[in-house]
């Protein structure tokens, strides 16, 4: 295993220690605990950038049917007075709005913690970027560049045609591409969890996958390389000049082909 692929790795391993320890009263709020809902829908370009930073709850975007951002937030938490404490901060540049940053707050003194759940709209072409601590994160159909960071949290990101990135600590990544032009660049790390990821028949790309622990499988022809700790697989696919690169240290790896 390569140096740069430890030296990526112990990092994470240091953030999510520092992000759990510092974040511990931030659960999951349960069926009877009160809830409040922050709504807010604007006029955007067609590729506008979206920015969402959460700490706890699901993340789900889907595509607008055109060029609207609709942003519903709930937020859940113990009691009333956690519930104030907890702010959705929607910050937006642009006339008509190019940029999007979308966060979520706790005031300092906040010890009922809480979540929030957020449910996003934009359109298609959209540049979404989007980072949660603890939580799912889905986002499906859209046709730009796509970057997810996720601490503990399974990803799916599904009938994307761009470039892709996926970082996650704890969970799973399940991605598919509907098209994969000249140049295109997939990356999915993890640390503990599956990566799958589905691609065209026709894609022509370089492959590299790394792992500590775990299986790899794949329906386009490549060579699996046993080393003395894990598996290695470096080669290509077609005749195209994209880029394939998974990496996981427990979990299984698998590169999926559509339309078989």
């Amino acid at each position: 295993m390569s140096d740069s692929w430890m030296f990526r790795v112990i990092p994470m391993f240091v953030v999510t220690f520092l992000m759990w320890s510092g974040l511990r009263v931030v659960v999951e709020a349960q069926s009877d605990e009160p809830t409040a809902t922050v709504h807010e829908s604007f006029g955007c370009t067609s590729e506008v950038q979206v920015s969402l930073s959460n700490v706890s709850g699901r993340i789900l975007v889907t595509p607008s049917t055109g060029n609207v951002v609709d942003i519903s937030a709930v937020k859940h938490a113990a009691n009333t007075d956690a519930l104030s404490k907890i702010s959705v901060v929607i910050d937006r540049n642009g006339s008509p709005v190019n940029d999007v940053h979308i966060r979520t707050h706790y005031n300092r003194d906040s010890k009922g913690g809480g979540s929030v759940e957020y449910t996003l709209s934009v359109p298609r072409r959209a540049v979404l970027r989007l980072w949660n601590v603890t939580g799912s994160i889905m986002a499906s159909g859209f046709t730009n560049d796509v970057t997810v960071n996720d601490i503990a949290g399974n990803v799916t990101v599904e009938n994307i045609d761009g470039n892709l990135k996926v970082e996650t600590v704890n969970g799973g990544i399940l991605a598919s591409l509907t098209r994969f032009t000249d140049h295109r660049i997939v990356r999915l790390h993890s640390v503990t969890g599956p990566l799958s990821l589905a691609i065209p028949r026709d894609t022509g790309a370089a492959v590299k996958a790394q792992s500590i622990s775990g299986e790899f499988h794949s329906d386009f022809p490549l060579t699996v390389k046993s080393e003395m700790i894990g598996s290695h697989v470096d080669g290509r696919i077609g005749h195209g000049d994209g880029w394939i690169n998974l990496e996981t240290i427990s979990g299984s790896m698998e590169l999926k082909s559509l339309g078989r």
